[in-house]
C-alpha cells in the first residue's frame, strides 16, 4: 500500500467519525416553558405576598399594598 491509499483511507475514517459526532449531538435548546410563563409568574407571586406581608407588618401604612408599593417605587426612583 502507498503512502497516498494509507492517507486516503485514514481521511475517509475521520470523515466517517466526524459525521458521526455530528450526528449525535444535540441541537441547541430553545426556551423552556419555565424560563419563558412559571419563572416570571413564580417571581411575580413571591414579590406581590412579600410587599402585602410588609404593608400587614407595617399595620397597614396605606388603603392598599397596591398604593404601599406605589410609595415604595417612587421613593427608590427618587433617590
Amino acid at each position: 500500500m502507498s503512502n497516498e491509499q494509507i492517507f486516503a483511507e485514514r481521511l475517509t475514517r475521520i470523515n466517517h467519525t466526524a459525521k458521526k459526532v455530528a450526528r449525535a449531538q444535540k441541537p441547541v435548546r430553545t426556551r423552556s416553558f419555565a424560563s419563558v410563563l412559571v419563572i416570571p409568574m413564580m417571581l411575580t407571586c413571591f414579590m406581590a405576598g412579600g410587599i402585602v406581608f410588609a404593608w400587614e407588618l407595617l399595620e397597614r401604612p396605606t388603603g392598599n399594598p397596591i398604593e404601599f408599593a406605589n410609595n415604595l417605587t417612587a421613593k427608590v426612583m427618587s433617590n
